[in-house]
Formats: structure tokens, sequence, C-alpha cells
């Protein structure tokens, strides 16, 4: 059983190649710091600004992402996946679409170098 009931318009997703169109069942964006005007990496994150994030994705063929945090201070990186973890469970259609989170910066190991991700 689904999460969510898409219409069917989100089906699947025609995108125009050379002469023809390609159909899928949806496009993924490994990578997205924000959207439509809503920053990712803000800790202020509301559900609403989700929500208004993913519709216009989901609008250009985006089926599923992984919203990222870029590199900054581990306090902030955990205030906003608490702000993003905050507005997935409270949206139907982002638990849905957000498939995980892309974490940028030096809080993956505690090896000393790039220990990062980019």
């Amino acid at each position: 059983m689904p999460i969510i009931e898409l219409p069917s318009e989100h089906d699947s997703t025609f995108l125009k190649k050379g002469e023809g169109w390609v159909n899928t069942k949806g496009l993924a964006d490994l990578q997205v710091n924000g959207f439509a005007g809503v920053d990712f990496n803000s800790p202020g994150l509301s559900p609403e600004s989700l929500q208004l994030a993913l519709e216009a994705m989901l609008a250009t063929g985006v089926t599923t992402c992984l919203p990222t945090v870029i590199t900054e201070s581990e306090t902030h990186l955990q205030k906003c996946l608490s702000a993003l973890e905050g507005a997935r469970n409270s949206s139907p259609l982002a638990k849905t679409m957000v498939a995980g989170y892309h974490l940028e910066g030096p809080f993956l190991s505690k090896l000393p170098g790039y220990s990062g991700c980019h």
C-alpha cells in the first residue's frame, strides 16, 4: 500500500530528447540544496516550505530527492537535519519523495584530511 496516492499525471514523466520523447517513472535529484526559493540548509525550515519545494520539484518531473546540508558547524548540521526530518515527518508527500539526506562536510569521519563528501 503506498504512503500517498499521486495523481495519474505523476505516474510517469515525459522528457524531450532530440526528436522524440523519453518516458520515465520520475527523476531523482541526489544533491539538492533547495528549490523554488526554499533553502534546505536553514535550521528554521518549516513543513510548509518543504512542501512548497517538493511540489515545485514534482512539477518538473523529480519524484525522489536527497535534500543537501552543506559544510557548516556540527551544531548547524544537527539543527538543519532536525528541521528537515521534522518537516518530512509532517508531510505524506515528503515521506514519499525524500529518500534520505545528502551530507557535505568534514563530519563523516574522525580521520584527518578529506573526510567529507562533495
